[in-house]
């Protein structure tokens, strides 16, 4: 008797438990949210695009994230160790940074057209010039002057240890040799420094900087070796071909034609070409070369391009350049999108879920970033945040150009008390919540103002800027387990009606019912929960 009445205890405590499962299964599904890709939504994305100087002027509306300054060297840098950042750089910084655009800039001894930039105790010191008559004339100094050399390095490295890694500066170009810092004293090729004196200089700005981008004008075999990616100043003019000089050529030459998927490249459209190259009747040739496909093979990030922001106007409106001009700033870098999304209600108080993201552009974005979940109750304005670092990061090396990722394994799981104190019943543990599901992107160099958007038509930013939310909302509901055990929970809303699939066929999960949404082998669950039911009964 004894042990019938156990096992009819262990029965019935098994039927217990069974039947608790049923309804906590009975909400265990997936819905699948397809989303599309949509460029014209994040054209002013930061770090990326078309780039002008404020030095010149911004005087139309096109998009535009980053602001280019020539800086010359004797604004910040007084004597060998005597730098005045608070008057020759803070203010640009901080002038562009209150735009919510970030800076690219490029420190210079000698522009032609202007005074000197070397810093006066250097000339006091007896530093030499060379007079030249070309581009408006100027003074070149002589490179082989150590005292030069040591300033310059001590120059690179105070910077370095200022203001590498500062969120208001996009790229650093190496700049201060040659003219316009461009590495070049062309024609007077005799006035320029040695191999090894350019190694040390590259050297320098290796030593110092480890997380800003840094940029320099020609691929060598010295500069490979470094952290730097390239500036193409004769962009569409000099960028692909046979000639042995142009830019893409160097790349193949110096084996750094994949030196993007690190560092970023950019560079400038050649100045002549930028008032055409948009234009319907631009035409493709040796020095005016194809735009789609210059950056394509070269993988440009950003290009300084001073026509489309001119006080003349920029680009026409009425005749399709301006819209043409939209186009091609649009393939430059990064274009990050959400292409579907999977969510589950795991339990009473927990959602699950898997985001496909795809960078559809040339270039990958260059620092860091991560996918952040938010769920959000629009009656009470109580939000939970998913932020997961060992999953959710999307930087370069994760998220590389023209590839896709899936975030999985993220799970937002709320706590009794927080359920309880804003969703339920202090007397019965009885809860219901309605969510709003958002997805953005975070990254600690951009601005608040101007944060790294998807490239969604379903972007709202309603929850956060740049965010998409999803059509369908999450509903918890149930009692909870310290009130019994029995807590049930669902989706709520009509599905996304999907748009055209990435993937193939033959890329779908085989166990996915597709006609449902569901799971296949959640039928099997239900089946074998009914079974062992009915056994224990």
């Amino acid at each position: 008797v004894i042990f019938f009445h156990f096992f009819t205890l262990r029965m019935a405590a098994l039927q217990s438990m069974l039947i608790q499962w049923m309804l906590l299964m009975s909400g265990l599904h997936s819905t699948t949210h397809q989303f599309t890709r949509s460029s014209t939504v994040c054209d002013y994305n930061p770090m990326k695009g078309f780039v002008t100087s404020p030095q010149w002027g911004i005087h139309t509306d096109f998009p535009i994230s980053m602001e280019f300054y020539y800086i010359p060297l004797n604004a910040v840098m007084q004597d060998l160790d005597v730098f005045t950042w608070d008057t020759g750089l803070e203010p640009l910084l901080n002038a562009t940074a209150s735009r919510d655009r970030h800076c690219i800039l490029r420190f210079f001894l000698d522009y032609p057209g202007q005074t000197t930039a070397v810093p006066q105790f250097l000339i006091d010191g007896g530093l030499q010039f060379n007079n030249y008559s070309e581009n408006g004339g100027g003074l070149s100094p002589n490179y082989s002057d150590p005292n030069l050399k040591a300033a310059l390095l001590n120059f690179i490295a105070a910077l370095g240890a200022n203001y590498d890694g500062d969120s208001r500066i996009a790229v650093i170009q190496l700049g201060l040799l040659g003219f316009w810092g461009e590495w070049h004293t062309y024609p007077h090729n005799s006035w320029t420094w040695s191999d090894s004196y350019g190694a040390d200089i590259m050297t320098a700005f290796d030593d110092a900087f480890s997380t800003t981008q840094l940029n320099i004008r020609y691929p060598s075999s010295s500069s490979i070796q470094k952290r730097f990616g390239y500036h193409d100043d004769s962009f569409a003019y000099a960028t692909v071909g046979t000639l042995s000089w142009f830019f893409y050529s160097r790349l193949v030459n110096e084996n750094a034609t994949s030196k993007w998927q690190e560092n970023m490249h950019g560079g400038e459209i050649y100045p002549a070409l930028q008032s055409s190259l948009f234009t319907e009747g631009y035409t493709v040739a040796q020095y005016s070369q194809k735009w789609q496909l210059c950056v394509n093979w070269t993988h440009s990030t950003y290009m300084i391009n001073g026509f489309a922001f001119a006080w003349s106007g920029g680009y026409n409106t009425a005749n399709g350049d301006y819209e043409r001009g939209l186009e091609g700033m649009r393939m430059l870098g990064y274009d990050i999108y959400v292409d579907s999304v999977d969510v589950q209600v795991a339990g009473y108080n927990e959602v699950a879920m898997s985001v496909n993201v795809v960078n559809g552009g040339v270039a990958p974005f260059y620092y860091d970033l991560a996918l952040m979940v938010k769920l959000c109750n629009e009656a009470s304005g109580f939000c939970k945040e998913w932020n997961d670092a060992s999953k959710n990061d999307l930087s370069r090396d994760v998220l590389k150009a023209e590839s896709e990722y899936l975030v999985d394994g993220i799970s937002v799981v709320f706590d009794d008390a927080e359920l309880l104190d804003n969703f339920g019943d202090s007397v019965t543990g009885e809860f219901s919540a309605e969510f709003n599901v958002s997805l953005y992107l975070y990254s600690s160099m951009a601005f608040e103002g101007n944060p790294v958007r998807f490239c969604n038509a379903e972007m709202d930013e309603v929850d956060e800027v740049g965010s998409i939310r999803l059509s369908e909302t999450v509903q918890l509901s149930g009692i909870l387990p310290s009130y019994t055990d029995a807590p049930t929970s669902s989706l709520t809303g009509s599905p996304t009606k999907a748009p055209e699939m990435m993937t193939t066929d033959d890329e779908v999960d085989p166990t996915r019912d597709t006609s449902s949404g569901y799971p296949a082998r959640s039928v099997l669950n239900a089946a074998v929960i009914v079974i062992l039911y009915v056994f224990c009964l």
